[in-house]
């Protein structure tokens, strides 16, 4: 099936009323025909390229392209793209753009909707690196030994304003194909490279602190005791741990309560959920903890998630176009955050937007339709 064909597809079974109940959807996002894969983005970008063929024809091909450009994993990882739909991690993600002659656009959208991943980091000078190469068709090779270049330049005087992540956008658009002039670029903007983006951080902030004050005004709310009394997070005097928070989100269900004082521990056992590849996205305690401590970025589905509890958690009625206000905003955030706009082929995007539109369609409870495809997915009743 096209792109276009899938994108129209699951974007009509998200209002589709053949799949209005939670066990229906449950069943629409088990069967990975209905979405966008690895295995489907890689036939594409082949395809673009003027090769076609079966699944053994392809792996054939990639092969061969990977290791042109000496980027080859191993024939096993390649066979996992493509006949079980594994998900390339970000490393390989990126030496696929190369092996695929991507464009820095083209790259994007394959990183977005093929990879289920976001584009090019611009607080990432190993990232501004590849996206300079593909930009300048120059081979993986070449970003490696430019990267290895900007290690060993002697010390040089630093800019020490912090700049904002757009005008590093607008900079690095303007680079000419000059590998000298990059270097120095990046080397004297060395403060920028954090990892991670303070836009994503501060819109993570703003949303769980929304989420909290949901769970706070809710009429089932009832006061804690202070779980977690090494966090400096102040929420209104009384603390709710990232463990409770998550028990309020995900509405006590057993797979969240099992391990009394550490949930999480259950929880990340993902695997035994029908749709793990699917819920790999959403908030475990620990990963909170590490976001706080700006010990890792931001992951997209975590704003999706806050952005829909918040929303809808407590007084979800309030909405008047429910699913439309909620897509337009969720894609502003994105879109500041220099991540991939709501994409309902993506398995995650639209169990959220099945679950927004759950309300205009039988005004069901959003949280409620989310948490009893969760439970389902678990196989409790």
């Amino acid at each position: 099936m096209p792109e276009g064909e899938i994108t129209r597809f699951s974007t009509e079974a998200i209002f589709n009323e053949q799949y209005i109940s939670a066990e229906e959807s449950l069943d629409f996002l088990k069967n990975k025909d209905n979405f966008m894969t690895i295995s489907k983005g890689l036939a594409r970008e082949l395809g673009n390229l003027g090769y076609a063929g079966e699944a053994d024809e392809l792996y054939r091909i990639l092969r061969k392209k990977m290791k042109d450009q000496g980027v080859a994993p191993a024939d096993a990882t390649i066979k996992g793209w493509l006949f079980d739909n594994i998900l390339p991690k970000r490393q390989l993600a990126l030496k696929l753009c190369f092996a695929l002659e991507l464009s820095p656009e083209q790259a994007v959208q394959f990183l977005n909707r093929a990879c289920f991943q976001n584009g090019f980091s611009l607080r990432s000078a190993e990232e501004i690196v590849y996206l300079y190469c593909l930009k300048y068709k120059k081979s993986f090779t070449h970003a490696t030994a430019l990267l290895q270049q900007l290690r060993d330049i002697d010390s040089v005087e630093a800019d020490a304003e912090l700049k904002g992540t757009k005008l590093i956008k607008e900079e690095q658009d303007k680079l000419p194909d000059d590998d000298r002039m990059l270097l120095l670029w990046l080397a004297t903007r060395s403060i920028n490279f954090t990892g991670q983006s303070q836009t994503a951080y501060d819109w993570y902030v703003s949303l769980k602190q929304a989420v909290v004050d949901a769970i706070r005004s809710s009429p089932g709310f009832s006061e804690i005791d202070k779980e977690n009394p090494d966090s400096d997070t102040d929420y209104n005097d009384k603390e709710i741990s990232y463990d409770k928070l998550l028990q309020y989100l995900y509405l006590d269900l057993d797979i969240v309560l099992r391990g009394k004082k550490r949930p999480e521990a259950d929880f990340k056992s993902l695997k035994e959920s029908g749709i793990s590849d699917t819920l790999s996205g959403i908030p475990l305690p620990e990963q909170l903890k590490k976001i706080e401590r700006k010990e890792i970025g931001v992951d997209r589905e975590v704003l999706i998630t806050l952005m829909f509890f918040s929303r809808f958690y407590n007084d979800y009625e309030e909405w008047e176009h429910p699913y439309d206000d909620f897509y337009a905003d969720m894609n502003v955030c994105l879109d500041e955050c220099g991540m991939g706009l709501l994409y309902p082929p993506n398995p995650f995007d639209w169990l959220i937007l099945k679950c927004v539109n759950s309300l205009e369609a039988d005004g069901e409870d959003p949280v409620v339709y989310f948490n009893e495809i969760l439970g389902m997915s678990f196989g409790e009743d």
